[in-house]
Order: C-alpha cells, then sequence, then structure tokens
C-alpha cells in the first residue's frame, strides 16, 4: 500500500525529533567525557576523605548481550510480532468481508432508512399460528359475559415508518 503525503509527513517529523535527540546526548556525553578528568583532579585531594565504594558483583554479567545485540533482538522479535498481528489483521477483514457492505453479498437496501427488524414471533410462523388457535379455543370456550365481548387480540404487528430524524 503506497504511503500517502501524511503518512510522509509523520515519518519525516518523527525522524527530526530523533535526529535532535541523538544531537542533544552526544552533546551531554561530549560535554560529561571532558568535564570528568578536570573533576577529579579537583577532589583528588579530597579523595581519602571519601568513602570507598566496593565493587559490583555481578556473577553472569559477561553473559549480557551487548548493546547493540538486545537493540537488535528487541526489533527482531518487535517485527516479527507486528508481521503475525498483520497477518492476523488480514484474516479477521477476510473472514468477515461478507458482513460489509459492497462485499457482493445482498443486503436489504434501506434507501437511506433504518431496515426494521422482523420481531421473533414473525420469524416463527408455526408458532403464532398455534398460539392464535389456542386463544380463539379459549375464547370459545369462555362464559359469557366474560371474554366472549371482547374482541380477539390481533397477533399481527403493524409497522410504522420510522421517523425522519432530520425533521425539526
Amino acid at each position: 500500500m503506497p504511503r500517502t503525503l501524511k503518512q510522509e509527513d509523520l515519518l519525516a517529523t518523527a525522524r527530526k525529533g530523533q535526529e535532535i535527540m541523538i544531537d542533544a546526548i552526544r552533546t551531554w556525553v561530549e560535554t560529561v567525557r571532558t568535564a570528568t578528568p578536570r573533576l577529579s583532579t579537583v577532589y583528588a585531594p579530597f579523595a581519602e576523605r571519601f568513602p570507598k565504594v566496593g565493587s559490583v558483583y555481578a556473577p553472569l554479567a559477561g553473559q549480557l548481550p551487548k548493546a547493540e545485540a538486545a537493540v537488535a533482538s528487541a526489533y527482531d522479535l518487535a517485527e516479527r510480532m507486528l508481521a503475525s498481528q498483520r497477518k492476523f489483521a488480514e484474516d479477521l477483514v477476510k473472514a468477515t468481508r461478507p458482513l460489509m457492505p459492497g462485499s457482493g453479498v445482498s443486503q436489504p437496501e434501506d434507501h437511506g432508512q433504518a431496515v426494521p427488524q422482523q420481531p421473533a414471533t414473525e420469524q416463527a410462523p408455526q408458532a403464532t399460528a398455534a398460539k392464535s388457535t389456542a386463544k380463539t379455543t379459549a375464547t370459545a370456550r369462555a362464559p359469557k359475559g366474560a371474554a366472549a365481548n371482547r374482541a380477539p387480540k390481533s397477533t399481527t404487528t403493524t409497522k410504522r415508518a420510522p421517523r425522519n430524524s432530520t425533521a425539526g
């Protein structure tokens, strides 16, 4: 995928910031390096008064990787992880493509309006018919004056047109 102008600008800005930081660190290192010999001569007469610092013993220090090798190893791992994540994301897009608009799978046309969802009772017409028959039978057996005077409830739902959200 080609990089866009914004991506190039972002990368250039990041690189410029990195260059500024490296220059600042180089200046700091040079300052510390040149000042250290002068400071040691100033404090040399007082060196006997300072407490002695014992050596630090690190038994496996010699087996630790050099800084360059540690950086290379960390970035190699990061590259492999990023490649793995990219493959996962691409596979996820492929798996969900049938659900995406314009993928060739037929979708109900809504012409800019929400498509009303079918209630669960309309999805199972046999169950609705059985309930309707049971109500009719129960109403026919009811004593006079009870349910016989009332009209049976309709099991079909009327669909209303969706409200226009732009009307003020």
